[in-house]
């Protein structure tokens, strides 16, 4: 029951931030558009400088789902001992891989500035910051809840076979 009860939840969940993707992603291209209607001159500095903010919100929010899966796996280890191995093995390879590759990411970067383009209203520019901040958080928590529900997934199916 607890297990089926944590499913429907990351179900939800998942969901809900898939929505959230929708709706933040059609209100970042028309803003993106109104401002470089008002500015096509500055296209390619306003795309280098968006792709900017929001590989540095990426990286944090990458760190932050390396730890949620930590948090996984010791929910697996506390609340389903001798059911839970092989998927918490899963788990700590995964997370193991996901910390790897976001160092190896890290190494290669040069330190990065990122130039605000000209001529585009201040406030504008922050609001549409802040929209690509919050999708970059709206797909760290779906895929958060995706691998959630591919997890207890995993488990309802060995709980099942190990009652038979």
């Amino acid at each position: 029951p607890k297990a089926t009860k944590r499913l429907l939840k990351a179900q939800g969940l998942k969901n809900k931030y898939l929505g959230f993707i929708v709706t933040t992603e059609n209100y970042i291209d028309r803003q993106r558009a109104k401002m470089l209607k008002a500015n096509p001159e500055e296209q390619e500095n306003f795309d280098n400088y968006m792709s900017c903010i929001s590989g540095k919100e990426a990286k944090d929010l990458q760190r932050r789902l390396v730890k949620d899966i930590g948090y996984l796996e010791e929910e697996f280890t506390k609340d389903y001992p001798g059911h839970s191995e092989k998927l918490l093995e899963n788990l700590k390879l995964c997370r193991v891989i996901l910390e790897q590759h976001f160092n190896e990411l890290q190494s290669k970067e040069k330190h990065m500035t990122c130039i605000k383009p000209k001529n585009i209203n201040v406030n504008e520019l922050v609001d549409l910051q802040r929209s690509y901040q919050g999708q970059v958080s709206n797909y760290k928590y779906m895929n958060q809840f995706k691998l959630e529900e591919n997890y207890f997934s995993h488990l309802i199916e060995h709980l099942k076979k190990s009652i038979v």
